[in-house]
């Protein structure tokens, strides 16, 4: 029989645990309001993935097609084949003759990266516990339920900094070097080049290339620490408001001469206070994210020990759970019946 619930009582990351520590062959259902993700585990291995609904295809068809691997009309063939033929996904893109195995599981593990990228935000939807289905294992060998989290764990944080620092979604990217850079042999790099215009967002080149998050950031990332492309603000999208101010002044010149002495007076101030949510914004995400590790961890240890932890300093003792120095510090830990409380301090 199968075990359900709901997102909101058990987290995507505590189902997903659930699976890994219990080495269960199952496959996990994640259903959110217009789209079902399908994990599937076999003894606690995640070996494939599945998306269905929102009106895509499948992330792994998206990912070639991105990449220029596949041509929009081959990725519909295949998606017919799978849909109306019943035909497995996996040896679909198998068959077609100038893809080599190598290329195909490279793709597919990076679209399984973003697909538990995204699943792990869901936070309104229900879960399913199945018996595991007849699926083609890709992601073989199998890694460990930890390696996946630890991993997706750590790019979501990397996209969250960047998103509060350099790269905010609304900003424009603009190529600050020659066209020829759009012509990469690397076929990432030239999926995300090509889409910047100059007009387009951050979030809007996201939803255009139908890639990773982590892929298309930490990209821009690399591209613009070498100096290959810039950021702009974002463009007024609201042209009338210029035109009050440009009318005061020039009828009251005196009125922007004194706007401008205050502004040199409180400017900073004013700064300041403008920048404080953004930095309240990106506390609490890293305050979340560490929360996120720390019950991981103690998970880990419960699996391992048999019981959670006596205090949270016994987790820094296991040496390779990557805990943050002095947790205690910053979070109080109670144990008691098998169950633990944790609450920042």
């Amino acid at each position: 029989m199968a075990i359900q619930g709901s997102l909101q009582e058990m987290s995507v990351l505590e189902v997903i645990q659930l699976v890994g520590n219990q080495r269960k062959s199952a496959t996990l259902r994640f259903t959110g309001p217009d789209q079902e993700c399908q994990l599937h585990f076999r003894e606690g291995m995640l070996v494939a993935s599945h998306v269905k609904g929102g009106g895509e295809a499948e992330p792994f068809l998206d990912t070639l097609v991105a990449l220029a691997h596949l041509s929009p009309a081959e990725a519909i063939g295949i998606r017919e084949q799978v849909i109306h033929g019943g035909r497995d996904l996996w040896k679909a893109v198998l068959s077609v003759p100038h893809l080599s195995k190598e290329t195909c599981r490279d793709v597919y593990r990076q679209a399984t990266a973003a697909t538990l990228d995204r699943v792990l935000l869901w936070e309104k939807g229900h879960f399913a516990v199945l018996a595991p289905l007849q699926v083609e294992p890709v992601l073989t060998p199998g890694e460990s339920t930890d390696s996946h989290l630890l991993e997706a764990m750590r790019r979501l944080d990397e996209v969250a900094s960047l998103k509060q620092g350099d790269l905010p979604p609304n900003g424009v990217p603009c190529v600050n070097g020659p066209e020829e850079l759009c012509v990469s042999s690397d076929p990432l790099r030239r999926a995300i080049l090509r889409q910047i215009d100059g007009r387009r967002t951050v979030q809007e080149i996201v939803a255009a290339t139908r890639l990773g998050e982590y892929e298309i950031y930490s990209t821009l990332a690399k591209e613009r620490e070498e100096g290959w492309i810039q950021i702009l603000a974002p463009r007024r999208t609201e042209p009338e408001r210029a035109a009050p101010s440009r009318e005061i002044l020039r009828r009251w010149p005196a009125v922007a001469a004194l706007a401008t002495i205050l502004a040199l007076g409180i400017g900073s101030a004013w700064i300041g206070q403008r920048l404080q949510p953004d930095r309240r914004a990106w506390v609490e995400s890293a305050t979340q994210w560490e929360e996120h590790d720390l019950r991981r961890m103690l998970e880990v240890y419960r699996f391992r020990h048999g019981a959670y932890p006596d205090r949270l300093s016994s987790l820094q003792e296991e040496g390779d759970l990557p805990i943050q120095p002095n947790p205690e510090d910053r979070w109080t830990y109670r144990v008691d019946a098998g169950a633990y409380e944790l609450a920042m301090r």
